[in-house]
């Protein structure tokens, strides 16, 4: 999705969340959280930041908008 339409995607809990369900082995994953965010030059995606954690909700409002800055 963030390489597709060239946003930051946010998914507090990867185990709540229908794009992944069914997908995702709690047991052999930890990861709950995850934010992906394109690495852009102008409109043209070069490729996805993907960030993830092993809480949920683990990154605040600041934390997405310091490495979205990063990501340009």
């Amino acid at each position: 999705m963030a390489a597709l339409h060239g946003e930051p995607v946010l998914v507090p809990d990867i185990l709540k969340d229908d794009r992944y369900r069914g997908n995702i082995d709690p047991g052999n994953n930890p990861n709950r959280l995850e934010l992906a965010l394109p690495l852009m030059i102008g409109d043209r995606v070069l490729g996805v930041l993907n960030v993830e954690d092993t809480v949920i909700n683990a990154f605040s409002e600041e934390d997405q908008q310091i490495l979205g800055f990063l990501t340009g």
